[in-house]
């Protein structure tokens, strides 16, 4: 064999071997793939994943009674600063009552961030220990909790709760009650869980999921038989902090009793406490040859603007999806720090290139608030967009 033979069968060698490892990757990334369980997500993850862990919503509903207390401290400085004439003003006004009053609402508050933090650490045991002085906190999160509380969990939210829910569950209401067990609809961005209960209580097979822990305790809290008894055993004031466009001080200080259901868990609502991108089509109790069938249904109710890439969302939901599954959306387009901010023109061509088949005789334009204070001068009222 002359050295013109060697180098030949040498090369040939070294491309058999670079092809079969070449291919045998190929191979393995092709059955990781259609078994639907990739190491990590296809779509990635939630870039402000770590705003929302459950040791900063911990630490910051912790924070909240001294946070509001120096805020009550801050009120009466200004009130001080006045000079006298206008100070003898404000005391004719009875200033210092309003502020008295936001005392007392910020009390009523704290039991209920105080009654949270005791359930966490219950369910947590690992927060016990934990030094919260570090973290970082996130008031303005917990305050929005207070007011999904009210939305979802009031009488004074029914309204509101109303325009939003009752088209989505006019359409899941079409299927015949003897196949709902074994229908499967996921909620992402479930929030405080009504909409994923009232799903549940219609007799489908729910699973909720939200990512954030702000939401999460609170919703345990109200699930759990040891903080939650009653209906309207609790009471919150969600509108205290804030003065601007109010009509009276009795509607500024408010309160507001929960819950108006009791909620606890059922056999059919599983509760996911994580990223929505993080989820892989659930399995099928009846074939192992398709162990991975995927949702029948899965409802984003003011979620897909929530995105920091609004593909990877409509990839995902795609992705979680039976074949021949529905994708029920309601919500208006409120971009926040996102990558791609689409217009709805730009989100229902996407839809259409994801794969999905809009039906234009679904599609409704619903005018609606979002954790709104009904009583306020101000209305926000978004034309939310239903398919």
């Amino acid at each position: 064999m002359d050295l013109q033979q060697s180098y030949a069968i040498s090369t040939a060698l070294i491309f058999i071997v670079l092809s079969l490892v070449f291919f045998r990757g190929r191979i393995s990334t092709l059955f990781t793939l259609s078994e639907h369980r990739p190491e990590e997500s296809p779509y990635g993850s939630t870039a402000q994943a770590p705003s929302f862990s459950l040791q900063r919503a911990f630490a910051s509903f912790r924070a909240y009674p001294n946070v509001v207390a120096s805020e009550v401290t801050s009120y009466y400085s200004k009130f001080n600063s006045l000079r006298s004439g206008h100070r003898r003003v404000a005391l004719e006004l009875d200033y210092p009552s309003k502020i008295e009053a936001l005392r007392k609402c910020n009390a009523v508050n704290s039991d209920l961030t105080r009654g949270i933090c005791e359930m966490a650490r219950n369910e947590f045991p690992e927060l016990t220990s934990m030094n919260t002085k570090s973290l970082p906190i996130d008031i303005a999160r917990v305050r929005e909790s207070l007011k999904h509380l009210v939305r979802d969990w009031s009488v004074e939210g029914a309204r509101e709760r109303r325009t939003i829910f009752e088209p989505i569950l006019a359409q899941l209401e079409n299927i015949p009650e003897s196949e709902r067990a074994s229908c499967r609809v996921l909620v992402p961005g479930a929030g405080l869980g009504r909409l994923a209960w009232e799903v549940c209580t219609r007799g489908f097979d729910t699973t909720s999921c939200e990512l954030s822990f702000y939401m999460n305790l609170s919703l345990r809290f109200l699930l759990s038989p040891s903080h939650t008894t009653t209906t309207f055993q609790h009471r919150v004031s969600p509108y205290s902090h804030w003065w601007s466009h109010q009509r009276s001080n009795a509607n500024t200080f408010r309160e507001i009793e929960i819950p108006d259901v009791l909620p606890r868990r059922q056999p059919n609502w599983t509760i996911l406490e994580t990223d929505f991108l993080g989820l892989s089509p659930p399995s099928s109790p009846f074939s192992d040859q398709q162990p991975f069938v995927g949702y029948d249904f899965i409802v984003t109710l003011y979620f897909i603007d929530t995105a920091s890439n609004i593909i990877t969302y409509l990839k995902h939901i795609h992705y979680l999806l039976k074949p021949g599954g529905k994708w029920i959306n309601l919500g208006p387009l409120l971009y926040s720090n996102a990558v791609l901010e689409l217009c709805l023109e730009e989100v229902l061509r996407l839809a259409d290139m994801t794969g999905f088949d809009v039906e234009s005789s679904s599609r409704l334009t619903v005018p609606s608030e979002y954790t709104a204070d009904r009583e306020a001068m101000m209305k926000w009222v978004y034309q939310a967009e239903f398919w």
